[in-house]
């Protein structure tokens, strides 16, 4: 055992025993915790026990870092984070289960999320980051947390040229896209980038068009101060009403959209996205999960069947043909986040959609 754990345990068990003592309550009540942190703690070790008792623990060596994208808590011994597209190992962790459990509640707390067994899941919003926690029995004995970071510069397709992320030709084509009003998906495996070029493609965008956004947590980016960001709000252990994305959806057509941007196409909402965009929404964007441009039309075709189970194939298909004209495909190399291809939708036979090619590597 370390100097670090013995005097951290030591510590706990003489605040544990001060706190049932203690009369007083909030501020008052921290500042004699913290005075007893400050005598029985030796200087190299004083900040860190400060941080697990009081702070985010080993958190707080991350958190303030700018270039770390992600941050993974498999349980208290275990935190991996991304930085600069590298998954590390984090040689600190919890020092107990009680401030690791205390740790999790606090986030919860600031991030207004509720998660206990009747919704062992939630997301949101906290400081910088999009924070998801999952309780068991969704996940083995321990609390699991992912926090992935906002980034605070927009990514503009400039940027993302400046990082090799596609040569000019492709750039400009996925410029004509915008400029024509197209509408397209950008699809890739997670992590690829999907979010970032989304929010580059709608920095292009005239600051006169009305752009309404449909997310589960807010992570797109509204390009002007005429446009409109609506968020699902999913909290059954509240009095608020369940409003998914389908809804979204239909209340996005009340309020006057030039264009219709979906974070990510997930469910049955795929069936009203596509209605929508035949009904005059040129220039719509969205993203999905998805390998391949292929792939995608099939995944999309399958949500929409969800969201509509009594209209045949073929009806979908010709919906979707009608609705979308393109595909951008963005993958990951390593450390590298690369646009693998841009289509065009072309055609549809009995065999399935047809695609030109504009710009294709092989990654």
């Amino acid at each position: 055992m370390t100097l670090l754990q013995r005097e951290f345990n030591n510590i706990l068990q003489l605040l544990q025993g001060r706190i049932m003592e203690e009369s007083s309550s909030g501020k008052e009540q921290r500042d004699n915790l913290k005075k007893i942190v400050v005598q029985q703690s030796s200087p190299e070790n004083k900040n860190r026990i400060e941080e697990e008792l009081f702070g985010y623990g080993p958190l707080e060596a991350l958190i303030h870092r700018p270039y770390i994208n992600e941050i993974i808590i498999n349980n208290q011994k275990h935190i991996a984070y991304e930085e600069e597209g590298t998954i590390h190992l984090l040689e600190d962790s919890f020092l107990s289960y009680l401030t690791f459990n205390n740790i999790v509640e606090k986030l919860s707390t600031e991030a207004s999320l509720t998660v206990n067994l009747k919704k062992p899941f939630a997301e949101g919003k906290w400081k910088d980051f999009r924070i998801h926690i999952t309780r068991p029995p969704l996940v083995e004995k321990d609390f699991h947390v992912i926090l992935r970071r906002h980034p605070k510069n927009i990514w503009t397709l400039e940027k993302l040229l400046s990082k090799s992320w596609a040569p000019p030709e492709a750039i400009d084509i996925l410029k004509d896209f915008i400029k024509e009003k197209l509408n397209f998906l950008i699809v890739g495996p997670t992590s690829s980038g999907k979010t970032s070029v989304l929010n580059a493609c709608l920095q292009e965008l005239s600051q006169k068009e009305r752009i309404i956004t449909i997310e589960d947590a807010s992570e797109i980016v509204l390009p002007n101060p005429v446009s409109l960001k609506l968020l699902t709000q999913t909290a059954p252990e509240s009095s608020l009403a369940l409003i998914d994305q389908n809804e979204l959806v239909r209340q996005s057509l009340r309020l006057r959209p030039d264009r219709i941007v979906m974070g990510e196409v997930r469910g049955g909402e795929a069936k009203d996205l596509l209605l929508a965009l035949t009904s005059g929404h040129r220039g719509s964007i969205g993203t999905l999960h998805s390998e391949t441009h292929q792939q995608a039309l099939w995944k999309l075709e399958t949500l929409a069947q969800i969201g509509a189970p009594q209209w045949q194939s073929s009806t979908i298909q010709r919906l979707l043909f009608s609705s979308l004209q393109g595909v951008v495909v963005v993958s990951r190399r390593g450390n590298l986040r690369l646009l693998k291809g841009i289509y065009r939708i072309t055609g549809l036979e009995p065999t399935g959609f047809l695609f030109e090619s504009l710009f294709e590597r092989n990654l």
